[in-house]
């Protein structure tokens, strides 16, 4: 009986995931939860340009320029293009004025050396705005000259002197977290799934 209970939990879960793995075209099809799904989670990310999906039973493949986010196992991804192409971004803290998104790479050293991971982070105004990256210190700069962060500017330059001890991430990071209308789980922003 506890097999059988432990199989239909796996298959309700399976089936939950697959619900929450696609597409939303635009931002508008995001607040409404219409998202296009990815039938059995099949999902395929071509690196920097498009991601080819099974949708309806038919496969369709989208350039990352023509949608606005990626959910993939119930996480919200928005793509940003850098010099290197497009990279997709995790949300990771979001209250009502800003999110915070992260990439991350992790790359292992030939010869056994072991892995060492890269992140790099972005802020956006909203869920929808323009995402600026913020991994450098001196991105600071580029954000105060931008209207849309004048009071996330104003709260990280309170924290003190930004150093190697303490990142600009972090102290957006924490400046989102003191807003009262901060959300602790990334997930909870996301729709219902229509």
């Amino acid at each position: 009986m506890k097999t059988f209970a432990s199989l239909l939990l796996a298959i309700c879960l399976s089936a939950n995931l697959a619900a929450q793995t696609g597409i939303y075209m635009t931002y508008d099809d995001f607040k409404a939860g219409k998202l296009l799904k990815a039938d059995n989670k099949e999902l395929s990310i071509k690196i920097k340009h498009e991601i080819t999906m099974k949708t309806g039973g038919e496969t369709k493949t989208f350039e990352t320029k023509d949608f606005y986010a990626m959910l993939l196992d119930g996480e919200l991804y928005r793509f940003s293009p850098t010099a290197m192409g497009n990279i997709y971004l995790k949300l990771q803290t979001v209250d009502d004025h800003y999110a915070l998104w992260m990439y991350s790479e992790t790359r292992y050293s030939s010869g056994g050396g072991g892995s060492h991971t890269n992140a790099i982070y972005y802020l956006s105004k909203g869920l929808d705005g323009k995402m600026t990256d913020i991994s450098m210190n001196g991105q600071l700069k580029a954000l105060e000259s931008d209207s849309d962060f004048k009071d996330l500017v104003g709260c990280i330059q309170k924290k003190g002197k930004l150093t190697m001890m303490r990142p600009l991430v972090r102290s957006a990071a924490e400046c989102i977290a003191e807003d009262p209308t901060y959300k602790k789980d990334p997930k909870s922003v996301i729709p219902a799934i229509k």
